[in-house]
């Protein structure tokens, strides 16, 4: 039997491991798109209903998680805009220029591109932390709660599992 990266090395080195990998994972799919308001703005439009997900509900994760301004906010929309994953619409479902007042949707771009990401997702936490050959079929609507909640906690700990495990201290 072959032995998981769970089994040999500190719980810390592994998270820290799933996180490297994980980041190849997303460049994949979304390549360019790496900043974390980027992430928010992906997984809050693949969550949200058909209707779309509101830029201000978006601006409150971001300046509560990251102190990130409206500007900065709408920015980062409009590059995902650019690359065809959302949509920007306003409150009658019309294509529109990103603002604080437009709503995000996703496309079927995004749909699919995140839906594999999530398939890629966990199949590497299986490998990493000991899980089973094959999978059973997962459905992305079901995996993308709990991945979105891990995502949350590392950040709101403010990295700390990369940073011990790779010996830096901020």
């Amino acid at each position: 039997m072959k032995a998981s990266y769970a089994d040999v090395e500190p719980a810390e080195r592994t998270a820290a491991r799933f996180l490297g990998e994980y980041h190849k994972i997303w460049q994949n799919y979304f390549p360019g798109l790496n900043k974390r308001a980027h992430w928010h703005v992906m997984f809050s439009a693949r969550r949200s209903t058909e209707k779309g997900v509101s830029c201000r509900s978006i601006h409150r994760t971001l300046y509560g998680s990251y102190g990130t301004d409206i500007r900065t906010c709408i920015e980062r929309i409009k590059d995902c805009e650019a690359d065809g994953f959302i949509n920007v619409l306003d409150a009658a479902g019309q294509p529109c220029t990103a603002s604080p007042a437009c709503l995000i949707a996703a496309t079927p771009k995004l749909r699919d591109s995140f839906d594999r990401h999530c398939r890629d997702t966990i199949e590497k936490l299986c490998a990493i932390f000991g899980g089973r050959e094959r999978l059973p079929a997962i459905r992305c609507d079901d995996a993308i709660s709990p991945i979105f909640s891990f995502f949350n906690s590392y950040d709101q700990n403010g990295g700390k599992l990369a940073r011990r495990s790779s010996g830096r201290r901020r």
